[in-house]
């Protein structure tokens, strides 16, 4: 079975509970498996996490995603802070991802791993266009996200707004 990079990710972003290290071995399978990440340094990281053990990795990952607002996990927290704005974009998300079945889990619609896993379920070209599908729109959308740094997402970026 073929692991996607977003899937990928989202389970390495979850909490550590007790399967974390089957998640750090599934992940360092599919990253040896994906040209995607190569140099990148991920197989360093997951080397090392694999050594650490439950208690510490819980206690980070409280310290870091939990009590530090500014690493929330809520990526709608960063677009909107707390206002009707992102109100309206859980409410889009948790639809998005009823759509496309993915199960929140109990969480917020823009818990980061949700949305990895959002990705991951919709087609590509629907929504997640990449460099070359977007300058072939034939119509502009009523709203868009551009992810992605450097000159490519400045140019996205400035384009489009």
């Amino acid at each position: 079975m073929k692991t996607s990079l977003f899937s990928t990710l989202a389970n390495l972003l979850e909490y550590p509970g007790d399967d974390w290290h089957g998640r750090v071995e599934l992940a360092s399978h599919a990253l040896n498996a994906s040209e995607t990440l190569e140099g990148a340094g991920f197989q360093g990281f997951l080397r090392a996490v694999e050594q650490v053990p439950k208690a510490l990795l819980e206690e980070w990952y409280t310290q870091t995603f939990d009590l530090n607002p500014v690493c929330t996990l809520e990526i709608g927290y960063h677009l909107f802070g707390e206002n009707y704005k992102r109100g309206l974009f859980l409410t889009k998300l948790g639809e998005a991802e009823s759509t496309h079945g993915v199960p929140t889990e109990g969480q917020l619609p823009d818990y980061l791993p949700v949305v990895l896993r959002l990705l991951d379920a919709m087609p590509d070209g629907e929504r997640i266009l990449n460099w070359k599908q977007i300058w072939n729109l034939t119509e502009l959308p009523e709203h868009l996200v551009v992810i992605g740094s450097g000159v490519t997402g400045a140019e996205f970026a400035g384009a489009f707004t």
